[in-house]
């Protein structure tokens, strides 16, 4: 064990001599840094991806949405923090505890989102500090396309869709128009609206995008 640690202390100090081993070591965490600033901006300027819901089970149509709606509070609790950082006064601390809505969403929500949060760091941020932008949703529910009937049958509906998941029609959202990214289907089972296996698919997934 002993030979081993002079020998492992010897190819140290010979590397540690070398030009590559410093520029290497300095390099790295710039790379990383680069890194996460690049994906940072990267994840600001994507835009919407719109989706469409059919569920005719009446089941999971609100968790879908309460889902992305969390992970969109996620996504701007992690942009404050980050906005909060760049622009606190010298000398000046948050005042409120970052880390527990960090680390917490549903607590960042029930305490009133961004604008509650804004409120209370107000007084401790820059004179100058920009305003806060909200990234954007990354994914957004739209409307159903009027053409598209909601109560025609899974494949119906599937075959007024493929134009618009195929680009070959847009959907009208917000005054303007928009890709269609994804088409979310749920059909019941049972006369009683129940999800029970039937051999067939009660929830079906299409996308253009494979990932």
């Amino acid at each position: 064990m002993k030979y081993i640690f002079l020998i492992a202390l010897r190819e140290y100090a010979e590397n540690a001599k070398t030009k590559g081993f410093w520029i290497g070591l300095f390099t790295l965490p710039l790379i990383i840094a680069i890194s996460i600033a690049v994906s940072t901006k990267l994840s600001k300027a994507e835009p919407s991806r719109y989706f469409v819901v059919v569920d005719k089970s009446g089941a999971f149509e609100k968790p879908i949405e309460q889902a992305i709606e969390w992970q969109h509070q996620r996504s701007v609790l992690q942009a404050l923090g980050h906005y909060v950082q760049e622009n606190l006064r010298a000398g000046q601390t948050p005042g409120v505890n970052l880390a527990t809505y960090q680390t917490a969403v549903d607590a960042f929500i029930a305490a009133g989102g961004k604008d509650a949060y804004l409120a209370k760091l107000q007084p401790v941020l820059r004179e100058n500090a920009p305003a806060f932008k909200e990234p954007t949703r990354l994914f957004v529910r739209a409307a159903l396309p009027e053409d598209v009937d909601a109560g025609a049958s899974t494949e119906a509906i599937l075959a007024g869709l493929k134009p618009y998941l195929l680009g070959e029609k847009r959907l009208e959202v917000g005054g303007g128009d928009a890709t269609l990214f994804a088409a979310l289907m749920i059909k019941p089972d049972g006369v009683d609206g129940a999800m029970r296996w039937t051999g067939e698919e009660s929830i079906q997934y299409w996308s253009t995008n494979l990932a």
